[in-house]
């Protein structure tokens, strides 16, 4: 009796125990994916729909304004060359519009909070400004044509030395802000953040250095705006 009492006793502590070992391995299994969806989700809201998206517009923007640049590099050419006027609708038409400067303020406000300061949006804003201010310059150049026979040679390569210098800076200012976006990209791609590290992502070593760099840089270009 007393050994099958043992032997009851046994069983109901193995039972017990391998009911208990499921229960936390299902528990764990169930933490580990609730984790897992955590990171996704701060993934997916900061990089895939914050810098990535400010990166790939600011992408489309310069891209369009180099297709924009190219075709009042031909205008000139073709106003030079034939040395009369030149109806601007053509070349108007071929010109691409490109994007608002707050296409992407939602996306700039969690970068901003990823790095607890607005450097980056400020200066980004900065040079998207530039490249919106070019383009609309870039149209009046076009409409001018019309009245190329008022211009000198002297004067249309002027224009197109102006248009050249203002292409190549503004490729440099992109750059610059493109590539802060990638440092922030690659930093977010080997992290596996949830909600609660959000605030302590600015305090990494890597980041703080980033952002000092990208501050010291729009204190540079603020006496320009």
């Amino acid at each position: 009796m007393f050994e099958l009492e043992v032997h009851i006793y046994k069983v109901l502590a193995t039972g017990f125990a391998s009911l208990l070992m499921a229960y936390l391995a299902a528990k764990f299994a169930l933490k580990s994916f609730f984790k897992q969806k955590e990171y996704e989700l701060v993934k997916d809201r900061y990089l895939n729909n914050g810098v990535d998206k400010v990166r790939a517009y600011n992408i489309e923007l310069i891209t369009n304004f180099n297709w924009n640049y190219c075709q009042v590099q031909k205008c000139l050419a073709r106003t030079y060359h034939e040395e009369k006027s030149f109806p601007p609708e053509a070349c108007l038409k071929s010109l691409r519009d490109i994007g608002d400067i707050n296409a992407c303020g939602l996306e700039h406000t969690r970068i901003t909070r990823l790095l607890n300061d607005d450097s980056l949006w400020q200066l980004n804003e900065h040079v998207v400004g530039n490249v919106l201010s070019q383009n609309e310059w870039l149209i009046r150049v076009v409409e001018t044509l019309q009245y190329s026979e008022k211009s000198t040679p002297e004067a249309l390569l002027k224009l197109k030395n102006e248009t050249e210098e203002t292409q190549k800076e503004l490729h440099i200012q992109m750059s610059c802000v493109t590539s802060f976006l990638t440092e922030v990209t690659d930093i977010l791609e080997e992290s596996q953040m949830d909600f609660s590290s959000i605030k302590r992502f600015s305090t990494d070593a890597t980041v703080s250095t980033l952002v000092e760099n990208i501050r010291d840089l729009w204190h540079s270009e603020m006496p320009k705006t």
